[in-house]
């Protein structure tokens, strides 16, 4: 909750610098299972604020744009999606879907291979260089960054740097024993 708070301040504060990117786990179903409805019963004693919180979480913004070249999504790309303009056309405003590309885009991860794969987490695919290249060609835009996987040292590059994944939770799970990335300045 506090991070939610922070976190929207900052973006309300400065919306030309910071931007809210959904992840799949502003979902319904996904806090319920991670422990922020138990959070938000217990701080508030009721479900309320959660509620609140819920309906917030269908606005945020599925992507973003860095200077035009820079393609910022919480987990990866569609198999359903080649442009951007694609992207701004998906009905954001409800829970994440099981399946299509909203889901993708929140669970989709990069793999060292080519085309797509089936991915072992249930939801979204597998990409391989391949598909990236593609998608960045077809976009104008040099490289994605995403979040959606743990790496112990805050950040990983894939695919000769047109991928790199930020993690920022260094607690998450109650683990100390790995690094997080934040970018603090202008």
């Amino acid at each position: 909750m506090d991070y939610i708070s922070s976190h929207k301040n900052k973006s309300v504060r400065y919306p030309d610098r910071i931007t809210l990117i959904r992840g799949n786990h502003e979902s319904r179903q996904i806090t319920q299972v991670y422990g922020f409805y138990d959070e938000c019963l217990r701080k508030y004693g009721s479900i309320t604020v959660w509620r609140y919180c819920t309906e917030i979480f269908d606005y945020l913004s599925l992507s973003a744009i860095i200077d035009g070249k820079i393609f910022c999504v919480h987990g990866g790309l569609s198999p359903s999606i080649q442009t951007l303009d694609q992207i701004r056309t998906i009905d954001r405003k409800q829970e994440v879907p099981h399946d299509g590309p909203m889901c993708d885009l929140l669970w989709s991860d990069p793999e060292d291979t080519q085309g797509w794969g089936v991915s072992p987490r249930g939801a979204g695919y597998l990409f391989g260089s391949d598909v990236v290249a593609q998608f960045n060609a077809a976009n104008d835009i040099d490289m994605i960054c995403r979040a959606h996987q743990l790496v112990m040292e805050g950040y990983k590059w894939h695919f000769n740097e047109t991928v790199l994944t930020v993690w920022s939770a260094p607690n998450y799970c109650y683990s100390s024993r790995m690094l997080g990335i934040v970018k603090n300045g202008n």
